[in-house]
């Protein structure tokens, strides 16, 4: 059997799953839902519908994972392509994290104090994610008008 045929049985195999799990927490009902969540007890039918989301989250990065290294060892010319994108990126997160600074007020999530290098984690993926948005937004226009004149 080849990767394609393998994936295929697994998806099918986990959808299966997982309409059968979404078909029990329609069954309950939404206020059924909210009374068991808010006695602390838990469904049977929403903890196998979680353990679906993670089976398929662990499933799908493992097949995405293989693919990309599979095709990456097949054409040693995308390698270099591959290892320049992947500094760029680190070049980015490089970058935020300099530009962020760790805030000094002392914040608590659920009586968790948070502490400053959390605080400048967070910022450097903010500022990360507007590097990003900024970049690929640019990109975007930029081949939008370089369409156009192309005409």
């Amino acid at each position: 059997m080849n990767f394609y045929k393998i994936s295929k049985i697994v998806i099918a195999l986990v959808s299966i799953i997982a309409v059968g799990t979404l078909i029990g927490i329609l069954s309950y009902g939404d206020e059924a839902i909210e009374v068991a969540l808010a006695d602390g007890e838990a469904l049977p039918s929403v903890d196998w519908m979680m353990f679906v989301a993670y089976a398929v989250f662990f499933i799908i990065t493992g097949f995405v994972l293989f693919s990309v290294v599979k095709n990456v060892l097949a054409n040693t010319n995308s390698l270099k392509e591959t290892l320049i994108g992947l500094g760029a990126f680190l070049l980015v997160l490089i970058v935020s994290y300099a530009l962020s600074g760790g805030d000094t007020v002392k914040y608590y999530e659920n009586k968790i104090e948070v502490s400053e290098s959390t605080s400048q984690m967070v910022g450097a993926g903010l500022v990360s994610l507007y590097i990003l948005s900024f970049i690929s937004i640019a990109v975007m226009a930029w081949s939008g008008v370089v369409k156009i004149f192309k005409k």
